[in-house]
């Protein structure tokens, strides 16, 4: 617990210092992540069913509203957390959260598989479960969130990061955010880049570029200040800003995919390089740019693609 808090810390001080630096007119580049579409937000509201001693929420509509399924393929790792709309106390110091949630994952009979439950006082609004499936086929568990205490937040949010190895979440009414976009990514000063395979771009026959899948969609939801006060109303950071390509070779990293010699680096941390050599580019032909001007530029310049999710060939910037 004590590593995982240090994780946190490091990522929110990272987070903070992109301001500083967007403060200073730099540009920050970064991978929006390779979790899809595996977010779940919701208002915090009771199934109406007790579990581990403590009221569940409700995650469905179905027979069993306090239960969200999971599904792994054979080979397949998730990170799963929960986090919830109260303050950190790992970015606001004596500001930590007063409310306290659990996260559960249990077998289709309700037996537990795993379980998340530190005390969050005064603490961060974090619990995380690690999970893996190495049989044949695929596998189905389900997710739980209760709290302890008295009262519940209004808003919480579980993510299964998989980086793309084939974990999903079931498909739920109750869910209004299924983006995965987090931390530094998410941070108002930084682009968050997405990635789409190159071969799967109108320079190789395809039109509109195709987002790859495991390309983390946005948008993600902010409730609280640096200073641990509740914002009057919450920032929505949409993203991904941008897509750039992954895919493409390199010397030494990944693996040859396309049978030209070279290995193949795939995910947003392959595509997130190449909009910043965009980047680097556009400063070498004009200094005098920016980073306001190379944000626009390259948000202007983009070749539009389409929501895969949604009906019909979406106009503009999608999350």
């Amino acid at each position: 617990e004590a590593r995982e808090a240090g994780i946190e810390t490091v990522y929110q001080t990272l987070a903070l210092s992109l301001m500083d630096l967007d403060a200073a007119g730099e540009l920050y580049f970064s991978a929006a992540g390779n979790n899809g579409r595996n977010g779940f937000e919701a208002t915090f509201n009771s199934s109406g069913t007790t579990g581990f001693s403590e009221p569940l929420a409700a995650l469905t509509t179905g027979a069993t509203p306090y239960r969200l399924p999971i599904t792994f393929k054979s080979g397949a790792d998730a990170v799963l957390t929960l986090e919830w709309s109260q303050p950190a106390a790992s970015v606001s110091p004596a500001h930590g959260a007063q409310k306290d949630l659990d996260l559960y994952v249990v077998d289709s009979t309700g037996a537990l598989i795993a379980q998340s439950v530190t005390r969050n006082a005064n603490g961060d609004p974090y619990e995380r479960i690690d999970l893996s499936y190495s049989g044949t086929g695929t596998a189905t568990a389900y997710i739980e969130v209760g709290f302890f205490g008295t009262a519940a937040p209004v808003h919480f949010k579980i993510m299964a990061m998989d980086n793309g190895s084939g974990v999903s979440l079931g498909a739920s009414t109750l869910n209004t955010n299924d983006g995965t976009i987090y931390g530094h990514a998410a941070a108002a000063g930084a682009i968050a880049v997405g990635a789409a395979y190159y071969g799967s771009t109108p320079a190789y026959g395809t039109s509109p570029a195709v987002l790859e899948s495991y390309s983390s969609n946005g948008p993600t939801l902010v409730t609280y200040d640096t200073a641990g006060n509740p914002l009057a109303t919450p920032s929505v950071r949409s993203g991904p800003a941008i897509v750039a390509p992954d895919g493409a070779d390199t010397s030494f990293f990944g693996s040859d995919t396309d049978a030209d010699g070279f290995p193949n680096f795939f995910g947003t941390s392959a595509a997130a390089p190449h909009a910043a050599a965009v980047a680097a580019l556009m400063l070498e032909a004009n200094s005098a740019l920016n980073a306001g001007d190379i944000r626009n530029l390259m948000q202007d310049s983009a070749l539009d693609m389409d929501d895969k999710s949604t009906a019909g060939f979406d106009q503009g910037f999608d999350d």
